[in-house]
């Protein structure tokens, strides 16, 4: 009985542990493209513009 309820509670806590993982490697699949974007509107931004003039 008591083996049981330990092999449950094992199986549990790696089963909340792995949501954990997994939610977090979404969010930084997430974070990853939401940078890329940033990034290439940076590099855009980059090839249109140019320096000011001197005074």
């Amino acid at each position: 009985m008591l083996l049981t309820l330990t092999l449950i509670t094992v199986a549990l806590v790696v089963l909340a542990l792995a949501g954990y993982l997994i939610a977090i490697a979404w969010a930084l699949l997430q974070a990853k493209r939401s940078v890329a974007a940033i990034a290439d509107g940076l590099e855009a931004v980059v090839g249109t513009t140019q320096p000011l003039p001197e005074k």
